[in-house]
């Protein structure tokens, strides 16, 4: 305030117009401060929605990733399982006696 009173003096300004100056000044930063409050608000808000998106993103292609093994690893079990049979399946046709396949055929 006293900046106000001693910069309104410089201007010559004196008894009402000094205070009316003043009264402006004040209000000015008052509401300099709180723009600069808002804005403020809006960066915090700002940067909070980013972080919650990023961390959503983060999540999806977690469970995405989650996804993709759980079928890769069903894959890799199926053709195992696939394996083994052909397997089974060879070993029995092969180690059958003649007879025995032409009957099953």
């Amino acid at each position: 305030m006293e900046k106000f009173i001693e910069l309104g003096k410089t201007f010559g300004l004196e008894g009402a117009e000094l205070l009316s100056f003043v009264e402006k000044r004040r209000e000015e930063e008052r509401e300099e401060k709180r723009r600069k409050e808002e804005e403020e608000k809006e960066e915090r808000m700002r940067r909070e929605e980013e972080k919650e998106e990023r961390m959503r993103r983060e999540e999806e292609e977690k469970e995405e990733r989650r996804r993709r093994q759980d079928e890769e690893r069903e894959a890799q079990r199926q053709e195992c399982e696939i394996r083994k049979l052909q397997a089974e399946s060879f070993r029995d046709k092969r180690w059958k006696p003649k007879k025995l396949r032409e009957d099953m055929s």
